[in-house]
């Protein structure tokens, strides 16, 4: 009788490996959705400022409200992934964010929208870290790295998305493209619950839930019913304090330096994506409608450099993968100081936001994987992004500061290069610990 020893011995096998790719394919569909879902707003933000009759920067508001909702779904609800599974997590807050999608089309009042959109938010930020866990643990070695870099370019494509869809529902009214995006993710809902079972890696950590997992084993492989699966067992308590976890001797520097590159690198995105027309008019003396075009690169960018991620990742391990995407991202925008001299510097500026930046993200992700255990995977993921977007709430007003007080294009250079460098190094610094040890425990429990 065969013997199945550990989760990556079982990835490795032809079925399990087909149905992995299928679970990653759902995944990445719901993160696309959900990303046009969040991106949507910016293409009906003027129509609906017509029809509630307010200014377009009465909308500050409800951007700032919608990042509010996704900080405490990040913290509140993203961990509880850990105790409850993976599965119920993501499929609660993407059935509650697509009906409060629905039903925010039919807001009477602008006041009645924010709130709406505010606790969508709150599920939104519950469910984006655990669509990354469940898509990088049902994968073995290196290829979890890669299913976190696949997820975040689906979420690319997605937000891209986002303009071209919403550009052409809008004939049908600033409702119609909110209204789609609500039935596309609860459609994504449905297809999670068919095709997506709970997390293996996650019942392989539990210590009440063998049953589950030999049933989820056997579902993919029906033939496994001669297999006998001597996976080791996990510990017979689990701890109680899952955030106290992330401060133990072995993951505390790991967390503090994640929480660094979070900052850096969620605040970073969030501050150029706003920003980045307005530095190009600006300081380069480009025309805004051509600054808009400039930075329009930073889409196709955006899906396609994670991909190559993916091969750098997989020769040079996902720490110096990562240092060197930072690294490269530093180079891309230390060329802003040229930007008055030379305007087309702006499409080099569009390539680092969409590509070293956006794969700095999907990378993060594949960093918080590769360093917590799956007992506190999302846990630790969540509290690592959280922190990025507490940052993002307050960077990007930096840049409207920047903007307005005329500040030399050098020290706005220096301000970005630097943080680059800084998680450049926190990344190396992660993996003189992380790459040197297994990326997975015998056990198949991390």
């Amino acid at each position: 009788m065969q013997s199945i020893q550990n989760l990556d011995q079982f990835f490795e096998l032809k079925r399990p490996k087909a149905f992995s790719n299928r679970v990653v394919l759902v995944c990445g569909l719901m993160a696309a959705i959900e990303a046009m879902d969040v991106y949507v707003l910016g293409v009906i933000i003027s129509p609906m400022a017509k029809h509630f009759d307010v200014s377009l920067a009465y909308f500050a508001i409800v951007f700032t409200f919608q990042a509010v909702g996704q900080i405490i779904g990040t913290y509140v609800i993203a961990p509880l992934a850990d105790s409850h599974g993976r599965r119920p997590v993501i499929l609660f807050c993407t059935v509650a964010f697509g009906i409060l999608t629905l039903t925010s089309a039919l807001s009477p009042t602008l006041p009645i929208f924010i709130a709406q959109r505010a606790i969508a938010f709150i599920f939104i930020g519950g469910a984006i870290p655990n669509i990354f866990a469940i898509a990088s643990e049902y994968a073995a070695g290196q290829a979890r790295h890669r299913n976190s870099l696949i997820i975040g370019s689906f979420h690319g494509i997605g937000a891209g998305m986002a303009a071209l869809a919403g550009g052409f529902l809008l004939s049908y009214g600033w409702q119609a493209p909110l209204i789609a995006c609500g039935i596309l993710t609860l459609l994504s809902a449905v297809l999670a619950y068919i095709y997506v079972p709970e997390s293996l890696r996650f019942l392989a950590a539990s210590a009440d839930r063998s049953d589950a997992l030999k049933s989820v084993v056997r579902r993919i492989d029906p033939s496994l019913n001669q297999v006998r699966l001597d996976l080791a067992p996990p510990p017979a308590t689990a701890p109680k304090m899952r955030v106290a976890e992330l401060f133990t001797p072995e993951l505390r520097r790991a967390t503090l330096l994640l929480w660094v590159i979070g900052a850096i690198t969620l605040s970073l995105l969030s501050s150029i994506a706003q920003w980045l027309p307005t530095f190009i008019h600006t300081y380069g003396m480009v025309d805004l409608k051509q600054a808009a075009y400039m930075t329009s690169l930073n889409g196709p960018a955006g899906v396609l450099w994670p991909l190559a991620l993916i091969w750098l990742m997989r020769r040079l391990g996902i720490s110096r993968g990562m240092t060197l995407n930072y690294t490269l991202a530093a180079i891309a925008f230390s060329c802003f100081a040229l930007l008055p001299l030379y305007a087309n510097i702006g499409w080099v500026l569009a390539i680092g936001l969409g590509a070293f930046l956006g794969g700095a993200t999907s990378g993060f992700y594949a960093l918080c994987n590769m360093v917590y255990p799956t007992r506190v995977r999302a846990t630790g993921t969540s509290f690592a992004v959280g922190t990025g977007r507490v940052f993002s709430l307050f960077v990007p007003v930096l840049g409207g500061i920047a903007v307005s007080s005329n500040i030399s294009v050098t020290v706005v250079a220096s301000a970005i290069v630097v943080p680059l460098l800084i998680a450049a190094a926190a990344a190396y610094l992660i993996g003189r610990n992380a790459d040197a040890a297994p990326d997975e425990m015998p056990t198949g429990q991390r």
